[in-house]
């Protein structure tokens, strides 16, 4: 299980993300159908074809994949409005600049 959440707010469009951040136990086990789950088609296409060619996707995958999906949501226009920890400690421990509300 990641180790903390956070919520992300597009400003332009309204829509809310809840982002996990750390390994990712359901990308392990599951692999591609975590990010098409989440609308992530991108990922999803990049996991199926993957998982095509081996299980080694899977644990690249679980240890590198909730970060890139911060980092897209961020791209997006994404902006944190909630963690559980403060967020200038959690930009340093996931070395991403988070934007905030």
């Amino acid at each position: 299980m990641a180790y903390t959440k956070i919520t992300l707010k597009n400003e332009e469009n309204g829509r809310v993300k809840i982002a996990p951040l750390g390994f990712s136990w359901t990308s392990l086990f599951f692999g591609w159908l975590v990010p098409l789950l989440r609308g992530d088609m991108s990922w999803a296409a990049w996991l199926i074809f993957g998982a095509l060619t081996a299980f080694l996707s899977n644990i690249y995958q679980a240890f590198v994949y909730n970060k890139a999906y911060i980092k897209d949501l961020i791209k997006k226009g994404f902006k944190v409005s909630e963690t559980t920890i403060p967020i200038e400690e959690l930009s340093k421990k996931i070395k991403i600049d988070l934007p905030s509300i």
